[in-house]
């Protein structure tokens, strides 16, 4: 069962979950883009962060602001 870690009243940190995907996959595309270069594998871990992260024992935190 996932891990939440709860900061006071309007952030809580959640692990992973696939309903995330979209937002985890935009928000490190723009970032990368912007300060570095995006390179295959940077694509490869952004659209299967399960098989390229997590599998491998990584372990990836989502902040939710206001849910």
């Amino acid at each position: 069962m996932p891990q939440h870690y709860t900061m006071p009243s309007t952030i809580q940190i959640v692990d992973y979950n696939p309903f995330y995907a979209k937002a985890f996959y935009d928000l490190n595309h723009e970032w990368i883009s912007k300060y570095f270069v995006m390179e295959e594998a940077d694509e490869q871990s952004l659209e299967d962060p399960q098989r390229y992260i997590i599998n491998k024992g990584g372990h990836i935190l989502i902040a939710l602001f206001h849910g």
